[in-house]
């Protein structure tokens, strides 16, 4: 006898797998039409609780935008408790994309796929969520378009601190997320995009740590090792760095790292990978900044997208997200 979900898809292959769920390839049995999809390893008593998934929940309320890949139905399946998110199938992720070339992608192509990107985290943060696992495997890519996938993780933007400590892919880890007792918010999806755009424009990590001292070095080497003052408010917000002193670094010169980056691809890169979440530019401001100028021109001149995609937010949408992200996710007590 058939379950729910065999008897509307069948398995083609597999895609990839997390910690939390594998990704298959399926085909609708009806429509002949393949499809991606993400099943959860948990079981679930009760279709009840698969209601209450803050990303099942909030893929049904959040506006639609082309840089947000949307949860097309989903199948609670009662036989084997499982359920299944059903998703448009992309081509490839941007880590496909990187690995499988032997060049480094032309910086042109590089700030459309970045810009996309920042346009699909905009709209998560107008809308009161934040993403916290921001990398190139959850970024996928259809032809020339590009999509924010794998909601897994979010969190509302006011929902009550602390988080979650280790969430993101270390790698793409904000500082804030390593030296505080899960006291972060929306500003480390922009510090995980600055890394995903230097990967894209180089084909390597740039802060490929090996444990979270080495990230941190890592980090320092780079950006350089922070000041007193935001040191003094890390360990204010229930640091766990304790007394430990940094080695001092200054900040490398991004054109040494990135010499045949733009001037405004560098400066870009730069105020998305300052050290302080607080003056570390937004997401608003990101899609606003002069480096997509050409972009924003182009986009506005032939087919209104920019004007028809900016402003999808509802404050009643961001509420109701808010609203049960907080009555649903308890934070976690500091290790």
């Amino acid at each position: 006898m058939f379950s729910e979900f065999q008897s509307q898809y069948i398995t083609l292959s597999h895609i990839g797998e997390g910690t939390f769920s594998e990704v298959l390839k399926c085909k609708n049995i009806s429509t002949g039409k393949t499809f991606a999809v993400k099943k959860l390893r948990k079981q679930f008593k009760h279709f009840s609780e698969v209601k209450g998934l803050p990303e099942v929940f909030v893929l049904e309320k959040l506006p639609s935008h082309p840089n947000v890949l949307p949860m097309l139905e989903y199948v609670f399946d009662s036989q084997d408790k499982k359920l299944y998110m059903i998703f448009e199938l992309m081509d490839m992720s941007l880590y496909d994309l990187i690995h499988a070339r032997k060049r480094c992608l032309p910086e042109a192509r590089v700030k459309h796929i970045v810009y996309q990107l920042l346009m699909g985290v905009d709209h998560l943060h107008k809308n009161g969520i934040f993403h916290r696992d921001i990398k190139p495997e959850n970024i996928l890519i259809k032809k020339s378009v590009v999509k924010l996938a794998d909601l897994g993780s979010i969190r509302g933007t006011r929902s009550q601190q602390p988080y979650t400590e280790y969430i993101s892919t270390r790698w793409y880890r904000a500082p804030e997320c390593i030296l505080t007792a899960g006291n972060y918010g929306p500003k480390m999806d922009i510090w995980a995009c600055g890394c995903v755009f230097f990967e894209l424009l180089t084909s390597k990590p740039i802060f490929p740590g090996a444990n979270e001292i080495d990230q941190l070095t890592k980090i320092h080497q780079v950006v350089g090792t922070p000041s007193p003052r935001v040191v003094t408010k890390l360990r204010h917000n229930k640091s766990r760095v304790g007394d430990i002193k940094f080695s001092p670094y200054p900040s490398v010169n991004l054109a040494v790292i990135l010499p045949f980056t733009s001037d405004g691809g560098r400066e870009l890169l730069k105020r998305m990978l300052v050290y302080d979440p607080d003056m570390r530019i937004s997401s608003c401001r990101l899609v606003e900044h002069r480096y997509f100028g050409d972009i924003r021109l182009a986009e506005t001149a032939t087919d209104g997208y920019v004007c028809a995609h900016r402003t999808k937010q509802l404050s009643s949408t961001s509420s109701a997200l808010n609203f049960l992200l907080q009555k649903n996710t308890k934070p976690k007590p500091p290790v």
